[in-house]
């Protein structure tokens, strides 16, 4: 009876175990919570993103949270009674909160009371969890010291709030969805893939490695490198806060875009939040979409002269800054003034809104579509396609659409009825600095793991010529000219040439008089003759005073634009300059001092030597070597001081000088014969 019971009761245990692994397994495995070891996923380090130049904008640095199983399996009571005071010492020297004694006691009494998973420190950095690791008990491991090391992953920017937008950020790594950025649009590639481990759920609903082995060992995440240089980024935002501040403006954006390849260098967004601090909330500069205003008679101009119907040189009637326009009236921003006529040229430097709209209604009121076409060659019509989520689409109306009116062909022509992004308007400005090529902008040249590259990203034409050259020669000159002689003289530069255009728009603000608010903007290129960089700054609701476009965003462009030419030495020319006085510099000296200089000083390096000059003839062609002498006095005239001192005092003589610059006189003159422990004077003037 009781060999048939006991069979019976084992047949029941094996029928039960077949029936749990075969019939509703899903029901049995949603049970797994309330199991104390299960395979747990184990999350894979992200990958960095970095600068164009390499630097991190944003990478995960690993925090340690330490706990203590003092009833490990492999922990005995002697052991721990023997080194428990060493394990104390240790605690108390790194965290002296707790002394020695009360570290012994509080361990001691999680031992006794059956503690598994005592906490000890949160948030301890790497070095610090590694020197633990070499503490008395905890050097045993996991299983004989009952070291429990939790791994948290942090994401950092070091760079702050630099990009902060840009960059992005993930809320929940598992959802590709909430994030915005680089960071979400890149969140599979960033994210690597997870892996296995068993752990063991203890007191407190916490989970523990049950060891430290992976069943599946996670893969990290790749890297993306962005076309973000850094400084200018820095330059940028920081010039962008201060005109924000200054104007008191709701919020702004800057673009910065290399001309031949389409790369965004920088991206920077700011709004005033409710402390009145300026901060990143939202990518403006791709998200926006709004009224461009007199920036976009840029684009009329250019379909204007792509259709053939006027020439730069044409004259156009202002009517004195006022004309009525099919039942409305239409005024350039300066309001009455003593002109007519003047070319169609000289009207866009003054960003006349009579000349366009004019222009415009003449050419194209009976055949809206044929300007509306231009729009669409010059991608006004869909997005690009950036590596960013919410790229604004932009919009425009068209014949026979709900709100297009008699009016619609001349508010098109200076920058109303219709909406787009910034980006798209510096997409067409940077299209004409590079002679009609339009590039796709993009943030991301390469994907990469361990440093090398696995994917790369390559510049992307979108239209390889949208005007003829004729057309972009005269669009360049008109550029130009509203800098050198328009609405832009603000911006000019000893330095370098730049070309742009100046918008001022009027916002339609619920419960506001309309024109009580604007939109300033400035959009070109520099320099002008030799396009590197384009750029565009809006600045939206300035309330101090000033809102026009040269006044508020134009200062933006200019302080991008002179560190962007002061920094890129490929854009600057030689100064080539005849007269040795008419710079303060050391056009002779030591050649490890001069020599660096040749490159942006001088067309040739003749030679080299220990000490080299200048060879000067109508221009500066040159560097040629200069002679010691080993028995006379030196030459040091035209050489900075420190050289002077070093070849001077090679020769025996003791030196004096007074002043400041370079060598204008010595007090013993070149090619004398040198009497040791002589003193020679030196007269510095700059």
């Amino acid at each position: 009876m009781v060999f048939f019971l006991m069979a019976a009761f084992a047949a029941a245990i094996m029928l039960q175990a077949y029936r749990v692994q075969t019939v509703r397994p899903d029901h049995w495995l949603s049970k797994s919570d309330s199991i104390y070891v299960k395979y747990r996923s184990i999350e894979a380090q992200r990958g960095n993103i970095f600068s164009s130049d390499g630097r991190l904008l944003a990478t995960t640095l690993p925090t340690f949270n330490i706990y203590m199983d003092p009833n490990a399996d492999g922990l005995d009571q002697t052991t721990f009674r023997n080194q428990i005071v060493g394990l104390s010492t240790k605690l108390a020297s790194a965290y002296p909160h707790k002394n020695a004694n009360r570290w012994e006691r509080e361990l001691t009494a999680a031992r006794e009371k059956g503690a598994r998973y005592h906490p000890i420190r949160k948030r301890v950095d790497y070095r610090t969890m590694l020197k633990m690791k070499t503490w008395p008990i905890w050097e045993r491991g996991a299983y004989k010291g009952g070291l429990i090391i939790e791994e948290n992953k942090t994401r950092k920017a070091p760079f702050g709030q630099l990009a902060y937008r840009t960059i992005g950020y993930v809320k929940n790594q598992a959802d590709t969805v909430s994030g915005v950025g680089l960071e979400a649009s890149f969140h599979q590639t960033l994210k690597g893939v997870e892996g296995k481990r068993l752990e063991q759920r203890v007191a407190g609903g916490n989970w523990v490695p049950v060891t430290n082995e992976f069943m599946i060992e996670p893969k990290n995440g790749k890297d993306i490198v962005t076309t973000i240089d850094v400084n200018v980024q820095d330059v940028a935002e920081s010039s962008l806060e201060s005109v924000l501040r200054d104007n008191n403006a709701e919020w702004g954006c800057v673009i910065v875009m290399e001309v031949e390849t389409g790369q965004i260098k920088a991206i920077a967004n700011l709004a005033k939040n409710g402390q009145g601090r300026y901060t990143e909330t939202y990518n403006y500069a791709v998200g926006y979409g709004g009224e461009p205003g007199s920036t976009m008679k840029l684009v009329t101009l250019a379909a204007l002269l792509e259709d053939g119907f006027v020439t730069i040189k044409d004259s156009v009637d202002i009517h004195n800054g006022k004309i009525d326009l099919n039942g409305r009236t239409v005024t350039d921003s300066e309001g009455w003034n003593p002109y007519r006529n003047i070319t169609v040229q000289k009207a866009f430097e003054r960003s006349s809104n009579v000349a366009f709209t004019s222009l415009a209604t003449r050419y194209y009121q009976r055949k809206p579509q044929k300007f509306l076409s231009h729009l669409k060659k010059f991608h006004f019509n869909k997005p690009f396609g950036v590596e960013l989520q919410g790229e604004n689409e932009p919009f425009f109306r068209e014949p026979g659409e709900e709100g297009w009116s008699k009016m619609s062909v001349a508010s098109l022509a200076f920058g109303y009825e219709l909406s787009m992004s910034p980006l798209h308007m510096l997409s067409f400005y940077n299209a004409v600095a590079n002679d009609g090529k339009m590039m796709k902008p993009y943030l991301v040249q390469e994907v990469s793991e361990f440093g090398l590259p696995l994917q790369q990203f390559e510049p992307t034409v979108l239209n390889p010529q949208i005007c003829s050259p004729s057309t972009i020669d005269q669009l360049q000159q008109c550029l130009e000219g509203v800098v050198s002689e328009g609405t832009g003289k603000n911006l000019l530069s000893t330095h370098y040439a730049s070309a742009g255009k100046t918008g001022t728009t009027k916002l339609f603000v619920p419960g506001a008089a309309y024109g009580k608010y604007y939109t300033a903007s400035f959009c070109g290129y520099f320099p002008a003759d030799q396009p590197k960089y384009s750029c565009i700054v809006v600045v939206n609701k300035p309330t101090a005073g000033k809102y026009y476009g040269s006044a508020v965003a134009g200062p933006v462009f200019k302080s991008v634009a002179d560190m962007l030419y002061a920094r890129s030495e490929d854009i600057q020319t030689p100064l080539n300059i005849g007269r040795r006085d008419s710079l303060l510099l050391a056009f002779a000296g030591t050649s490890e001092k001069v020599s660096p200089m040749s490159g942006k000083l001088f067309q040739q390096l003749a030679g080299d030597g220990p000490l080299v000059e200048a060879a000067f003839t109508d221009t500066i062609k040159e560097i040629k070597p200069k002679s010691i002498p080993q028995d006379v006095v030196a030459d040091v005239l035209e050489m900075g001081v420190d050289d002077a001192l070093t070849i001077l005092e090679s020769q025996g003589l003791h030196v004096r000088f007074t002043g400041q610059g370079l060598v204008k006189q010595q007090s013993i003159l070149p090619g004398e014969r040198i009497i040791q422990g002589q003193t020679i004077m030196l007269t510095l003037n700059k």
